[in-house]
Formats: structure tokens, C-alpha cells, sequence
């Protein structure tokens, strides 16, 4: 990883990029720091020292397919988690509508200005999974969120009878 972080900054500066978006926080990549060493500052140091910027891409709030919860914050905290009818799909998907995910990310992308001299941060996935009445999301949040915003359950709500101003809001 050591070298394929160095190779990365040198072949985007022959190929004149100007910007590089790695991705810092996911299910999948939970610190910038891995395998014993800071990746993210490495990267920063080679990049920069050609140059070229670096945004720190933050995957928001899918967080998997399943499996064990590995943030302290999140693990045993189900209104963290959208919830779908019936079970719902295995992978999982924070919800935005609650309190305790926002002040996560919030934490997340804070102590990642703070500790790293980044250009940018790159917000993915900051919506609901799909918009599909089924997919739209039933945990206590965002229930209680839509339903102060439109009078209506999303169990009973037509996205398509949604106005658009609301189906599209936050994308």
C-alpha cells in the first residue's frame, strides 16, 4: 500500500491531474489511518509536494452489506439504521434523519479538517438509498420527519404523488 500510495502521486503528476479523491471514511475504510501507517498523510505529502490537491472523499451513509457494526457510536443503536418493511435488504444503510449519524459524520469530517491539511472533503451518499416507496426509509426518524414535513407515514406514502420539490430535496 506504501508504494502503491507513492505510484499514485507520481502517475497522476505524468498524467497533469490536478486533483486526487480518495476515499477516507466508509464501512469499508473506517480511518485514513491503516495497516500501521497514515495513508492519507502520505498521500497529502506526495500529492501535494506535486502539486495536486486532495479532497477527502467521505462515502456517508452506506455503511455495508450486513455484518457487525463496527463504530462504537453507532453499534447497538438501531435508529441509526434505516429500516425497511418486511426485514429489508441485507446491506445497511445509515439514516439521515438521525440525530446520533449526523453528529457522527459531523465528528468524522471535522476531526479529518483538523487533522490533515486536505482541499476539499467530498460528500457521497448523503440521500436515501434509492427512491422507491419501499426503500425511502421507516426508522423512527425519518418517519417522524416526513410525516411533520408532508402529514403523511412513508409506509402509506406515493413518491410519485410526492411534489418534487420533496422526492428531490437533499440530492
Amino acid at each position: 500500500l506504501l508504494s502503491r500510495i507513492c505510484l499514485t502521486a507520481s502517475e497522476a503528476s505524468r498524467a497533469k491531474l490536478n486533483a486526487l479523491f480518495p476515499i477516507v471514511y466508509s464501512s469499508y475504510a473506517m480511518s485514513p489511518t491503516n495497516r500501521g501507517f497514515d495513508a492519507l498523510a502520505l498521500l497529502l505529502e506526495k500529492a501535494h509536494a506535486r502539486g495536486i490537491k486532495v479532497h477527502a472523499w467521505f462515502v456517508n451513509l452506506r455503511y455495508g452489506y450486513g455484518g457487525e457494526v463496527k463504530n462504537e457510536l453507532l453499534k447497538g443503536n438501531p435508529d441509526a439504521f434505516v429500516c425497511y418493511p418486511g426485514g429489508g435488504p441485507t446491506r445497511q444503510f445509515l439514516s439521515p434523519a438521525s440525530p446520533d449519524v449526523r453528529a457522527h459524520l459531523k465528528h468524522e469530517m471535522l476531526g479529518c479538517l483538523k487533522k490533515y491539511d486536505v482541499d476539499g472533503l467530498h460528500f457521497d451518499y448523503i440521500r436515501y438509498e434509492r427512491m422507491r416507496r419501499d426503500l425511502l426509509g421507516h426508522d423512527r426518524h425519518t418517519r417522524e420527519g416526513f410525516k411533520a414535513a408532508t402529514g403523511a407515514d412513508t409506509m402509506d406514502a406515493v413518491l410519485d404523488e410526492l411534489p418534487l420539490s420533496y422526492r428531490f430535496q437533499g440530492n
